[in-house]
């Protein structure tokens, strides 16, 4: 892929989005982009690390794949590479990025919370909570305050934890640990404060994140409190949440789009050669609102409620895309169908551009893409792209995989913003989704949960046209079985009948196959098998349709406007044999006996009297063939 001289390349690479951190981030980055000649390429694997230890662990194979997303990144065309290094599952991978940038020169910026590599963009948090505690001692005078954590072995509860003992330690504040819960940074948090009050009304519950903040205000106000006038509540993250609620939290957040964009700022100056730039740090503020009390409540024209409605107005619709997917999925019969319904469905997001990459070998008939004892990792070398034109039509393109997406995408909608994101299923890569964020919106809710359940309905597709395939082919050797006839006659009798031509029926049998298995056995038949398989088609061609009708039986079926020399392609079968038997090696010769039966169009009657026909012939060029040996 060509870009320009004056254009720079960037790419990200970042694991899953969360809305209230990463997106923040690569926001601010794509905002400072903006009026620069700069590309950005994404790439994200949509799945997000657990965050706890004691959180869900993931499937070994699934991060595999899922991580193959990486190995597109084509370091080639780069001048610099931003990397999330927290947000990756595997250390590997992060090791294997950082080696490649080194390989090739290519400056890195780390973004996350501590210091990593040469160069790094650090989210420090580790004050933030003192922040809160010494606004509530200082500037309000209270003295029992009550802290929920998330998980007790969670490095952000560690620090968050020992910033408010330091706060009461520095105002003699006795540290109590009966005053001390752990949430997990989700419901516990409602147990956890129904337990605080069992053991005093604290003046405050300080909450290692808003949600649980959120939690305790509800539990509150339930049992009769109010918020803040009987007890106060703080929260951290200033997640948006925080803001809409009533009433709204007194948190602490990162100035995360300003994180994003000093990233960006200082990968520019490294790409320009100074090597000398130096970390930047992005600290934490505190942020007032209703919940300490400084702010007066004040009257909203929309409530947290109504938010919520909003939210589950967006949830209905998107459940109803989903579903209208899944029943269109079964319906689908064509690549080009699945495909124009995926991209008509999209428009939920909002998207620039938005273009499938499939691996080419999932339309390969030749070949078993999921039925197979190995898991399938990596792309082919070539992807077929699925897009909407500039008619709004759907557009089909074969391209290498290293090209990433189709240069059309670029010149007809004018994106800088491209983010990739991996199609895996059942332990099978099989391709990958690229999409160009509207401006200002990079990500959508439920963009994840929706790219999970199309990787699930295009894998689905592909396996059920694998098993209609395997129905009709024969697994040896990849020709049509007897089922595939019906297929094939029905084409066949179409165009018989709409024109004038000649139709001819080759009947081929092995020589001596039954000798073959019982002197070296079946492996060495099989062998046999293969290669009068592959000289069918060398003979007659590869998109001729040839069937497997019995054990050592063929039949290839021609179709021609003209008449034409049958006896000279049985010729060229003959020559594949004789050229795989002088290089083989094998104590046995592989050959085959062929004959035919030729009508025009307009004496055509039926494929059993003309299978007859040849199959007469057939004998008699056996027995000659047998005569010979």
């Amino acid at each position: 892929m060509h870009f320009g001289p004056k254009k720079k390349t960037i790419a990200i690479c970042v694991s899953g989005f969360n809305w209230e951190y990463e997106v923040k981030v690569i926001n601010g980055i794509v905002t400072q982009s903006e009026n620069t000649d700069v590309r950005i390429l994404i790439f994200s694997s949509l799945m997000m690390k657990a965050e706890y230890p004691r959180g869900v662990d993931q499937d070994k194979s699934f991060v595999r794949g899922e991580n193959e997303i990486y190995n597109m990144v084509n370091y080639d065309i780069l001048d610099g590479l931003i990397l999330f290094s927290g947000s990756l599952y595997l250390n590997e991978t992060v090791d294997k990025i950082v080696a490649a940038c080194r390989e090739k020169n290519i400056p890195i910026v780390n973004v996350y919370r501590s210091a990593l590599f040469e160069h790094n963009v650090i989210i420090d948090e580790s004050s933030g909570l003192e922040y809160v505690v010494e606004h509530l001692i200082r500037d309000h005078g209270l003295r029992r305050l009550d802290f929920i954590g998330g998980y007790p072995d969670n490095k952000e509860t560690i620090t968050r934890l020992d910033a408010y003992k330091r706060v009461l330690k520095k105002y003699n504040i006795p540290i109590e640990e009966k005053r001390i819960k752990y949430g997990h940074f989700w419901k516990k948090s409602i147990e956890c404060t129904k337990e605080l009050l069992e053991i005093d009304k604290p003046d405050a519950i300080v909450c290692a994140n808003d949600t649980m903040a959120i939690m305790v205000c509800d539990y509150l106000k339930n049992e009769g409190y109010t918020v803040p006038t009987d007890i106060v509540v703080t929260g951290f993250d200033g997640i948006v949440d925080a803001y809409i609620y009533n009433p709204s939290i007194t948190t602490v957040r990162a100035d995360l789009d300003n994180a994003g964009k000093q990233a960006f700022d200082l990968l520019l100056k490294l790409i320009d050669g100074d090597s000398d730039a130096e970390d930047v740090y992005v600290y934490p503020e505190l942020v007032i609102q209703e919940s300490c009390g400084c702010v007066i409540a004040k009257k909203r024209d929309f409530n947290y409620i109504d938010s919520k409605y909003v939210e589950r107005y967006l949830l209905d619709t998107f459940h109803k895309s989903l579903i209208k997917t899944d029943v269109y999925f079964s319906e689908a019969e064509t690549e080009d169908a699945l495909f124009l319904h995926l991209l008509s469905e999209v428009v939920f997001f909002e998207f620039d551009a938005i273009c499938f990459c499939i691996n080419s070998d999932l339309s390969d008939t030749k070949q078993s893409y999921f039925l197979k004892s190995d898991d399938k990792y990596g792309l082919s070398e070539t992807v077929t792209t699925y897009y909407m034109d500039k008619k709004n039509k759907l557009a089909k393109q074969t391209i290498k995989a290293s090209d990433l997406y189709p240069k059309v995408i670029s010149s007809s909608k004018g994106a800088n913003v491209f983010t990739f994101s991996p199609l895996y299923w059942k332990k099978n890569y099989i391709g990958y989704v690229v999409y160009s964020p509207a401006k200002g919106e990079v990500f959508r809710d439920y963009f994840q949960l929706w790219l999970k359940n199309i990787s699930n309905v295009i894998g689905s597709y592909y396996e059920r046209k694998e098993l209609e395939r395997l129905s009709y082919r024969d697994y040896m050797t990849g020709l049509y079985n007897r089922r595939g006839i019906d297929l094939i006659s029905i084409d066949a009798k179409n165009k018989i009948q709409s024109g004038k031509g000649y139709v001819t029926l080759v009947c081929a049998d092995i020589d001596r196959l039954k000798k073959i298995n019982d002197s070296y056995g079946h492996d060495a038949g099989d062998t046999a098998i293969i290669q009068v398989a592959k000289a069918l088609k060398a003979g007659f061609g590869e998109q001729t349709p040839c069937i497997r009708t019995g054990g050592d039986e063929f039949s290839v079926l021609l179709l021609f406007e003209r008449k034409t020399d049958i006896d000279r392609l049985i010729q060229k079968v003959e020559k594949y044999l004789e050229d795989f038997n002088a290089s083989s090696g094998l104590q046995f010769e592989v050959k085959c006996s062929c004959s035919y039966s030729t009508v025009p169009y307009s004496e055509f009657t039926d494929f059993t009297s003309l299978y007859k026909q040849a199959d007469q012939e057939l004998y008699k060029v056996k027995e000659q063939h047998h005569s010979q040996n």
